[in-house]
């Protein structure tokens, strides 16, 4: 797919577009619409520099809600009795 943007619109974004392309990946990952993998992919850099650039605004690259925790939790305990 290509997007093409008006110059009004870009010159005013004072970005270029790799900046746009991580831009854009880091708000669609923000909004759940892409995954983690796919955000990255999106943005064309490697995952360390994908992670700090979602650092750097404040977006959390991992989520822990409870049913994740219990999942976690529940493992461990066979783990647990395993060993």
């Amino acid at each position: 797919m290509v997007l093409v943007l008006p110059d009004d619109v870009t010159r005013s974004l004072a970005m270029d577009e790799d900046a746009m392309r991580v831009e854009l990946a880091c708000r669609l990952f923000q909004a759940g619409r892409l995954t983690l993998p796919l955000a990255r992919r999106l943005a064309g850099i490697e995952r360390i520099d994908f992670e700090q650039e979602l650092k750097s605004r404040g977006i959390p690259a991992y989520t822990i809600d409870e049913e994740y925790l219990a999942g976690e939790l529940a493992a461990l305990e066979i783990w647990d009795r395993k060993q």
